[in-house]
């Protein structure tokens, strides 16, 4: 990876503490919204359908006997009343649909990053194994999205997982350290050497390597490049600022020889679950 240069804010317990809470109030939030949606649409499926084969009762009731028909025909103008407004309403989700699921997926990544670390620096701490995100796609879908941009970084992620799954002589920390040659050549593409050096996020550097690319200068360009939405970008910031400091760790581990399967295997899927973020915010 390139040179880091990454400044971290220094934060307090108070801080910490804050964010957390913020965060776990809004998801609360949401979710209490979306269950009590999830109830009213529940009861109004379940209304429809029981409401069915009592209308096919009343409008065979009605050949014979006239004065049932108006409840019919008032329940048929209803209902293509409501299927228009619930039609409208189905419409008015899709943007909704369209951002939660990055976000979604976007936790996922930071629950795999968070536990990596746990693994690193916290190791007698007892961890749940790594959970994505419950509608996440599968791994071919992203290896097929990415080839539809670049087929030689498709091969090559194909390769990780090949090389996870496949080897039988340390695969977790072999598949690692391919996932890493993934990473630069990911952040290279999205992040062209001479479009980031002109750039306002590049400078020259003083030394010996004056065109030295820092990895906050490709990021920050790749970000303003690829990324429109400035939430999504500050996420995407945030978690490739943990996803490098994983790395760091697992490779220092690994000269020291003491990188252990459980550590390699959280931080290729948290580095798996971060490349795939960026796959969906350039799709």
């Amino acid at each position: 990876m390139d040179d880091d240069h990454i400044i971290f804010p220094e934060y307090s317990q108070d801080d910490l503490d804050q964010v957390i809470e913020g965060a776990l109030a809004a998801a609360k939030r949401l979710h209490t919204k979306i269950t009590t949606l999830a109830e009213d649409t529940g009861y109004m499926v379940h209304v429809i359908s029981a409401a069915q084969p009592q209308l096919n009762g009343l409008y065979e009731q009605a050949k014979t006997d006239p004065s049932v028909y108006p409840i019919v025909a008032s329940g048929i103008d209803y209902l293509r009343s409501l299927s228009g407004e619930l039609n409208s309403l189905d419409e008015s989700t899709e943007e909704f649909i369209f951002q939660i699921g990055p976000t979604v997926n976007s936790i996922g990544t930071f629950s795999g990053s968070t536990g990596s670390g746990t693994a690193f620096w916290n190791p007698t701490y007892e961890l749940e194994p790594f959970s994505p995100p419950p509608n996440r796609k599968s791994r071919e879908d992203y290896s097929a999205k990415l080839k539809k941009h670049n087929s030689s970084l498709a091969n090559s992620y194909d390769e990780v997982w090949q090389i996870y799954l496949g080897t039988s002589s340390d695969p977790h920390r072999a598949a690692l350290f391919e996932m890493r040659t993934v990473f630069d050549n990911f952040f290279v593409w999205i992040g062209p050497d001479e479009e980031v050096r002109n750039s306002k996020y590049w400078h020259s550097k003083d030394g010996e390597k004056p065109n030295q690319i820092w990895h906050s200068e490709r990021l920050a360009f790749a970000l303003e490049k690829n990324v429109k939405d400035s939430n999504r970008r500050t996420m995407l910031e945030a978690q490739s600022n943990q996803i490098t400091v994983l790395y760091k760790a697992a490779n220092k581990a690994h000269n020291r020889g003491s990188l252990n399967e459980d550590q390699a295997s959280r931080t290729l899927m948290a580095m798996d679950s971060f490349l795939i973020d960026w796959i969906d915010s350039l799709s």
